[in-house]
Formats: C-alpha cells, sequence, structure tokens
C-alpha cells in the first residue's frame, strides 16, 4: 500500500523523487502541505497555480504508486491524547468562519479506512480511535485538488496538544512502517 500523509519531506523533495525513484519495492513519500488561504479552496486547478500544482502531482503520485489508503496529520485536530479517525464516511468539518456560503457546502467524499485506522491503533499503544472527528479544513482542501475523484480511502490522526515534540516524532517512527504495507 503505502500511506500518503503530512510530514517533513516537502513539496519539491517529493516532486524530485517522483522523478527519479523506481516505482517497484519504493515508500510512498510522506507530503507537507499547507491547506493555504480557504479563499483558495473552491478554486479550480485552472484559476490558481498552487491547486495547479497539487493537481498535477496527485497525477505524478498515481502514476508512480498504488495509493490505496492516505493518513493525514491535520493541525486542527488538537487532543489529550492521539487518535484515529475509523469511521466508515468521515464528515466534511468547516472549521472556519466568516466566509461565502458555498464554503459551508463543498464536501470531500473520500470513504474513510477503518481496518487499516484500526491496524494504526493496535500496532502503536498510544493511539485510540474514535469516531468523533471527520475531514478538518487543514485535511480536505488538499486532498481535494490532490485527488479530486475522493476514491481513495482517507483516515486521520489527531495532534496531542499537550505532548512535546518529540512525542509526536517517536509516532511518526512507529508509524513509517505503514509507507511500505500491502494491502
Amino acid at each position: 500500500m503505502g500511506t500518503l500523509g503530512t510530514g517533513t519531506f516537502g513539496l519539491s523533495g517529493l516532486a524530485k523523487a517522483l522523478n527519479e525513484t523506481e516505482q517497484t519495492g519504493q515508500k510512498l513519500p510522506v507530503l507537507f502541505t499547507s491547506h493555504g488561504s480557504p479563499m483558495d479552496i473552491p478554486v479550480p486547478h485552472y484559476g490558481n497555480p498552487f491547486n495547479s500544482y497539487l493537481g498535477d502531482l496527485g497525477k505524478q503520485i498515481r502514476k508512480k504508486y498504488e495509493v490505496n489508503a492516505i493518513l493525514v496529520v491535520s493541525a486542527h485536530w488538537c487532543t489529550r491524547g492521539s487518535f484515529v479517525n475509523i469511521s466508515p464516511s468521515p464528515k466534511t468539518i468547516y472549521d472556519y468562519y466568516g466566509f461565502p456560503d458555498n464554503y459551508y457546502t463543498i464536501k470531500y467524499s473520500a470513504p474513510g479506512s477503518p481496518d487499516i485506522a484500526k491496524q494504526v491503533a493496535k500496532s502503536v499503544k498510544q493511539i485510540e480511535t474514535t469516531t468523533d472527528w471527520g475531514f478538518d479544513h487543514g485535511n480536505w482542501p488538499m486532498l481535494m485538488h490532490l485527488f479530486p475523484d475522493a476514491d481513495v480511502p482517507v483516515f486521520q490522526l489527531s495532534i496531542d496538544y499537550y505532548k512535546p515534540a518529540q512525542y509526536h516524532y517517536d509516532l511518526a517512527i512507529q508509524l513509517k512502517e505503514y509507507r511500505e504495507k500491502e494491502y
């Protein structure tokens, strides 16, 4: 499988990796993105260079890798403890305010990945499961440009607001095996 998520790889590093690596035996890249300005959310690819780049990047990823699930770590889901969402159909969360009405009707309807999310929680003892969250705006605005068909299962991991950076680094080390798993 490999799981695409957020991290420290960067967009230029990802583009370089996509151009230089072979498809077989590769770990899926870790992608770090900002969701940019919420004003970019509904803009089609052709109307915005950043969104256009994300759309092209999604096509490159699909050409090079079989993406069976995406793990998103969003800075918009801060909790006490670490949680992974196991919903089969996560809701779209509009965790912003003051925008035009159409910003509150856009949906990113990718399925969840409850089986993989449960495996993650089982193998990483610090992570608990929940259905109390969905796709926040640190998640779906990027994915709607990267994978506009919303056909790749997505699950999200919270950030424990009360833990230091080392805790999250250690979680990342435990999660890295999922970049190479076949499902």
